[in-house]
């Protein structure tokens, strides 16, 4: 169903989280196909009007989410690739994402400055581009490690596969606090490229850190991460040594394991304490196995300031970054 006008928000509620959704589309851009219960603004201006949604949303709601697709005057082109002719800016979106406060995810060009994302892929793809003229796609079990360091404006758009599915995850990593103006850059890592360890039921893909004398391919990252995605064979198990001093989650998306002396079922989160040097993970074998995310890293110790896409050390240069947004000197 094609949409053009109607509200500017909805409420979508998956595994628990109510998401409000808020759509903008410019007032030169075509009408696009949309799921259904996603909408779309059709104004010149859409800061007021978000603004307000906002306002009535976050009451209601765990996270909010702007979709943008501002045609030729804003990033989100859907069909880019069949109209190289469309010359695409990032203005509209940065100020939007400066002037709005209260946005928890903003899809569509937006900036990030002080952190590190990190984006992999289980099934369905993303196309990508930014401010620096690089763009590409995020395959199913690729990975993207990016650095936005000083500041850098991307856009990420998710494609479904061919089954209509589309999972993966995100991750946010700090930057200390003598990177966080450092130059942008790219670890972009295709399926292939990653390596699979297997042994006695347990099946590994390595992102980053090591395993068994295995390195991950994503390499200088100042958390020293642990970054691997994890499936367990019923009746199986899985230990592995922790540096001293990581914190270490695991996410579990798929079956029940046991993690440490506690059963935990998907979908969870499972926060390890820092009192031991290894995790110890064990799946049922009259069970289903399990899978997880297994994340771990150095904590940098120093103050965290948040706002939006932003993470720095104090309030003054989160005041200094959306100051940069409003007068347009953001991008170095």
């Amino acid at each position: 169903t094609k949409i053009r006008y109607s509200r500017p928000w909805t409420i979508l509620e998956k595994n628990g989280v109510r998401l409000g959704v808020i759509g903008i589309i410019g007032d030169d851009a075509r009408s696009v196909a949309l799921p259904s219960g996603i909408t779309h603004l059709d104004f010149p201006d859409p800061i007021p009007i978000v603004a307000e949604a906002v306002r009535e949303l976050r009451p209601q709601v765990d996270l909010i989410v702007v979709l943008a697709h501002q045609g030729k005057t804003g990033p989100m082109q859907t069909d880019a690739e069949n109209h190289p002719e469309i010359q695409r800016d990032f203005d509209a979106d940065i100020k939007l994402c400066g002037e709005v406060p209260g946005i928890d995810v903003f899809i569509g060009g937006h900036p990030h400055r002080g952190i590190e994302t990190v984006t992999y892929m289980l099934e369905g793809s993303v196309n990508h581009r930014d401010s620096l003229g690089n763009a590409g796609k995020i395959g199913s079990g690729d990975v993207q490690w990016m650095t936005s360091g000083r500041g850098i404006l991307h856009e990420e758009m998710p494609r479904r596969s061919e089954n209509g599915n589309i999972y993966g995850f995100q991750l946010w990593v700090n930057l200390p606090s003598a990177e966080k103006m450092s130059q942008p850059r790219y670890q972009e890592v295709s399926a292939g490229e990653i390596p699979v360890v297997e042994k006695d039921g347990v099946t590994v893909r390595l992102v980053a850190g090591e395993l068994n004398g295995t390195r991950g391919p994503v390499t200088e990252i100042n958390a020293a991460p642990l970054y691997m995605d994890v499936k367990l064979a019923p009746g199986s198990k899985f230990i592995l040594p922790i540096p001293s001093g990581h914190t270490v989650l695991a996410y579990v998306f798929e079956g029940a394991g046991e993690f440490g002396d506690q059963v935990v079922e998907s979908v969870s989160m499972v926060n390890f304490n820092d009192d031991g040097d290894q995790i110890e993970v064990k799946s049922d074998a009259a069970g289903r196995g399990v899978q997880f995310m297994l994340i771990a890293g150095a904590p940098f110790k120093e103050p965290i300031v948040p706002y939006g896409p932003f993470v720095m050390n104090t309030v003054e240069e989160i005041q200094q970054t959306i100051q940069e947004l409003r007068n347009g000197t953001f991008i170095k």
